[in-house]
């Protein structure tokens, strides 16, 4: 479940628009590249000023962990806007995802472009055709990855990479559970850092896993991902931690037990539009809750204005 935050945190504002519901004035971005004498263009979804606020975070070395109720369409797609903003600022771009780290080398950009387009299919693939479909999994995530691997997609010529972005699997391969799987993301991901700390890290991840503070509802000395990654990256490495707003509900796709017959769309809940007006029609926004300028470490939420959708299991999909 998503956590709500106290409206008098809240220090700076600002609207990302997706194309389809953004004024008429907003324009798509288009994120142009030029390697190796090959010239081309990738139009991004619009965002309303982003430099106001994200624009500040998107720096080398920065970690945005975005937290989400798995299984909904919004929340990947935030995030492949936000890594095709930033790479349309001339930033490395990596992108971290809650999935095991050996299905890397089969998510990773092919050697010929004319193979990129080719989609992506998991008929056959253990982690992806997994009884226990729970969002991880989704269209939604594959269409995410697909962004990312024709971003990264190798020109004919050249084995260089279109544009500098990466795809970085956190997931344990071995069944972990609790702060024992925090604490391997974290370790996976802060060893990456270190060896890239030219890259803007952005982190999908369960709405529990991104979270900077010890503890949960179900166990106080709970340590998730982000506190733990605290602790494991260079001092003066900023942290940003986003969680979900749903203000008005909607559908995911996730297991509501570990039982596998309990996976499906579920309604989620809508929240109180905490600061913002009910005529307000920006399909999406981001607020700053809180900034601790000592130890790096914002803390703030991104949310939907609009009903959130359901994304299937991407084994179901043709």
């Amino acid at each position: 479940m998503a956590v709500r935050r106290d409206a008098g945190l809240v220090l700076c504002f600002a609207f990302l628009c997706i194309s389809a519901g953004a004024a008429s004035d907003e324009q798509d971005r288009i994120l142009k590249w030029q390697t190796s004498g090959v010239q081309g263009k990738f139009v991004c979804n619009s965002l309303s000023d982003p430099d106001h606020v994200l624009g500040k975070y998107l720096k080398p070395g920065t970690a945005m962990l975005i937290g989400e109720m798995h299984g909904t369409a919004e929340s990947p797609q935030f995030v492949s806007d936000i890594a095709c903003s930033a790479l349309s600022a001339n930033l490395k771009v990596a992108v971290a995802l809650e999935i095991p780290s050996a299905e890397a080398p089969k998510l990773q950009s092919p050697s010929k472009n004319e193979d990129l387009h080719i989609p992506l299919r998991f008929t056959d693939d253990r982690f992806w055709v997994d009884p226990y479909q729970d969002g991880r999994r989704s269209v939604a995530m594959r269409e995410l990855i697909e962004h990312l691997r024709v971003w990264q997609g190798a020109n004919p010529k050249d084995k260089d990479p279109i544009l500098p972005v990466r795809l970085l699997t956190i997931g344990a391969d071995r069944e972990l559970h609790g702060a024992e799987r925090d604490r391997s993301m974290a370790s996976r991901l802060a060893e990456d850092m270190k060896a890239r700390p030219d890259y803007v890290y952005l982190v999908l991840t369960g709405n529990v896993h991104n979270r900077l503070d010890r503890g949960t509802p179900w166990d106080r000395d709970y340590t998730p991902m982000g506190l733990a990654l605290t602790e494991l990256v260079e001092k003066g490495t900023s942290i940003v931690s986003l969680d979900p707003y749903y203000y008005e509900g909607g559908e995911a796709y996730i297991c509501k037990t570990k039982d596998e017959s309990s996976c499906g769309a579920v309604a989620i809940t809508k929240q109180p539009r905490t600061g913002v007006s009910a005529r307000d029609q920006a399909p999406r926004g981001v607020r700053i809750n809180s900034i601790d300028a000592r130890l790096n470490l914002v803390r703030g939420y991104y949310y939907f204005t609009r009903p959130v959708t359901f994304s299937l299991p991407a084994r179901d999909s043709s």
